[in-house]
């Protein structure tokens, strides 16, 4: 291409920067005529929305079984977590059995193993389970595969060996890095992402199973506290908020428990409502037009 300035001359070359335009134009015009093919769907949900029929389409029944483990081979007691929305997040139902328990201190949520036993319901990892709101990040691992780890009664009674993943032999804390999935929501979690790495798309939400800090700790034979090798090979893998010297409820702890639970009562009380309305069949007043224009354009 010819220089839109002659080299040697200070001659302005206009038919050649008249081409350059041409070019930039048709290629910005085929660049938005691209960006545009998606506008014509976007109008027509904005203008012509459809009424949503449920906000529970990935779970119906609103409810969430869980398992509330407290020895060493006695049954666990079951609890159901009633009004969760699939929008909920991870955390949330923490803070739901937290709630469910009383808010009792033992089951604040740093203080909370809540893992499932199985991919799906009726399946089982046999003798390992697998964390929900966060996972370990091991240089040996697979990013794809479940981070698997044992049921906490066998680390704690020392039925199976300490967890050399996470403990040196000189019982320091190994450095590995956590994952946190908290914020993850329970739609996504289980329905989307798979974090079980069920074979099949789930159809329903496996049973969940909660162990408190206070629980595991008790069933750790041996002087009490335990030694720190014990401590981070049994008790670190499943309470990773906590350490050796700072396993008791602190009043910041209890405080922000208490502000999450409130939150959540008031936030689900509101889509409770709202809920009541698509299932109680209520008429709304269709969207028109206009209307959506108001709204596009703003309150003046």
């Amino acid at each position: 291409m010819e220089p839109i300035f002659q080299r040697g001359k200070n001659i302005w070359n206009p038919s050649l920067f008249r081409n350059l335009l041409n070019k930039l134009w048709h290629a910005t015009l085929e660049m938005a005529t691209e960006g545009l093919k998606g506008i014509p769907e976007f109008t027509q949900k904005i203008f012509y929305p459809s009424t949503l029929g449920s906000f529970r389409d990935s779970m119906p029944s609103g409810e969430l079984t869980v398992m509330i483990h407290k020895e060493p081979g006695e049954a666990p007691r079951e609890i159901r977590l009633k009004n969760m929305f699939p929008f909920m997040t991870l955390q949330d139902i923490k803070i739901a059995t937290f709630i469910e328990l009383q808010k009792n201190e033992i089951a604040l949520p740093e203080f909370m193993y809540l893992c499932v036993h199985g991919s799906e319901k009726g399946k089982t990892f046999r003798s390992n389970t697998m964390s929900i709101d966060y996972t370990w990040n091991m240089p040996s691992s697979q990013s794809t595969a479940a981070f698997m780890q044992y049921i906490p009664w066998d680390l704690a009674t020392g039925s199976k060996p300490i967890d050399s993943r996470f403990v040196e032999s000189t019982g320091q804390r190994k450095l590995v890095s956590i994952v946190n999935r908290e914020r993850i929501t329970i739609e996504d979690a289980f329905f989307k992402k798979n974090i079980t790495n069920a074979r099949e798309k789930l159809k329903e939400i496996p049973e969940l199973h909660v162990y408190l800090y206070k629980n595991v700790l008790a069933a750790i034979p041996g002087a009490s506290p335990p030694s720190e090798k014990d401590w981070n090979g049994r008790l670190y893998p499943f309470f990773p908020y906590l350490s050796a010297a700072n396993d008791t409820p602190t009043a910041d702890q209890k405080a922000a428990a208490n502000r999450m639970a409130v939150a959540f009562s008031r936030r689900q009380q509101f889509l409770m409502r709202l809920e009541t309305l698509l299932d109680d069949s209520v008429p709304l007043i269709p969207m028109t037009r206009e209307s959506n224009f108001f709204v596009l354009r703003g309150q003046r």
